[in-house]
């Protein structure tokens, strides 16, 4: 610890498991939160701020921000969302009992978000950042607490401002938590490698396949509070150890965002008692953006280094999610068969090779990607819910290696950067 006083998580422990089921979980639930890059005709950002009204039907209330603004709509059905950026709108679908009626709820928000967008001239895309505008502080959303984290982290956070993921959240349970936020932490390099979509930035081959985790990877690396830990948990008390020996950026009260002081939130919590400590925690949590991630208030393993997928092929990293988390056991052993002791610390360093290279990069271990891809499609089969099926464009990926970000990339040497924009726009077919 950071005064070499070892310190005592114990109260927080029992919060933060209180938020997962103590009894194993015979249907694993699933939850999306997928973000969209949303243009102009010519490919630069579109203010999303202009598509509340159009978006506003039955079984959805507006969300406001406390100076009035609008910031989203909810519903029990799917819900919509501003994003760091102000080009960029978060479809929140779950949680459901399998990908299929996910899938279901999903495109029928973004058939409405798809029209809205057509009827001002904008174009929704299936890819993982914006392809033409660049990250600044003139493209981030006006929120209090946006600004706040754009003075603890300086240009790094501006990262956010113009990229798209596509986050799943699957239901674990509290004896689940270690091992299975472990493994989700050491298979980010497949995960990337098979679903990275943003390798076109300002209009160009952005030199790498997956821009957003090369750029979100420069957020205090030294501390790696962005992509894959440094090191596996060992218990729960370890990880939040962990956690709270990250810098501290922000803290919340009242409602109101106020600068952290930069130091190990081990300070500042020492200072703290009680139900204020556990939330000044939770706040610092949510700023910590590791590959997985459990959240105390949904009860899921949240994995989050996947970006936006094509459209045709849009349910795949969340397939692969839900696939990896349901045969967790049976993956893990695979992994430790192939790679032994030292897996952690290969996976860091192809973790970088994929990022620029996506299914270029050479396996450290033949046939690691198709083994893991092979035992999630059997734990979902095993699920019994027609879900298998959704993993198969990741087989052809793998079977060309070649990824989304790697298409785009060809796409826009061989005929530009309109025809690229074509390719991406989530056709409005879907109505």
């Amino acid at each position: 610890m950071s005064d070499g006083v070892r310190l005592d998580v114990t109260a927080y422990l029992e919060r933060f498991r209180s938020g997962f089921s103590s009894q194993a979980i015979p249907v694993r639930k699933i939850g999306r939160e997928a973000e969209f890059p949303v243009v102009d005709a010519d490919g630069n950002a579109f203010d999303i701020s202009a598509l509340w009204r159009g978006l506003m039907g039955s079984g959805l209330r507006p969300e406001y921000a406390s100076d009035g603004t609008q910031v989203g709509l909810n519903g029990s059905r799917y819900s919509y969302a501003s994003e760091v950026g102000k080009g960029t709108i978060e479809v929140i679908t779950g949680p459901r009992p399998d990908l299929l009626h996910l899938a279901r709820d999903h495109e029928a928000a973004v058939r409405r978000l798809v029209r809205v967008a057509t009827e001002h001239g904008a174009r929704v895309l299936g890819m993982g950042v914006q392809p033409l505008t660049l990250p600044s502080e003139g493209l981030m959303t006006p929120k209090p607490r946006y600004g706040v984290m754009l003075e603890a982290l300086g240009e790094p956070w501006l990262t956010f401002t113009s990229t798209a993921s596509d986050q799943t959240h699957v239901d674990i349970a509290g004896p689940e938590i270690v091992p299975t936020m472990n493994l989700c932490n050491l298979l980010p390099p497949i995960v990337i490698a098979l679903c990275a979509n943003s390798g076109i930035v300002g209009g160009a081959d952005a030199g790498v396949c997956s821009w957003r985790e090369h750029a979100m990877g420069t957020i205090q690396p030294e501390y790696g509070r962005h992509g894959m830990p440094v090191v596996p948990a060992e218990t729960l008390a370890h990880h939040m150890e962990m956690l709270c020996e990250l810098p501290h950026l922000m803290d919340r009260v009242d409602g109101e965002a106020q600068l952290g002081d930069g130091k190990p939130f081990t300070s500042f919590m020492r200072g703290l008692e009680g139900e204020r400590s556990w939330k000044a925690f939770l706040v610092h949590d949510h700023y910590v953006w590791h590959s997985a991630r459990p959240r105390h208030r949904q009860g899921t393993i949240e994995i989050r280094c996947a970006c936006q997928q094509p459209w045709d092929e849009h349910m795949a990293s969340a397939a692969l999610a839900l696939g990896i988390v349901s045969g967790a056991a049976e993956i893990a052993a695979f992994v430790q068969s192939k790679m032994g002791s030292d897996a952690w610390d290969i996976m860091r360093r192809w973790h970088g090779q994929v990022i620029r290279l996506g299914l270029a990069a050479p396996e450290p271990v033949e046939g690691l990607i198709f083994g893991v891809l092979e035992r999630a499609k059997g734990a979902l089969r095993g699920r019994g819910r027609q879900e298998a099926a959704l993993l198969n464009p990741l087989f052809r990926r793998l079977d060309r290696r070649e990824n989304p970000a790697q298409r785009s990339q060809a796409l826009l040497s061989a005929e530009g950067l309109p025809a690229l924009l074509e390719a991406v726009s989530i056709p409005s077919l879907v109505e």
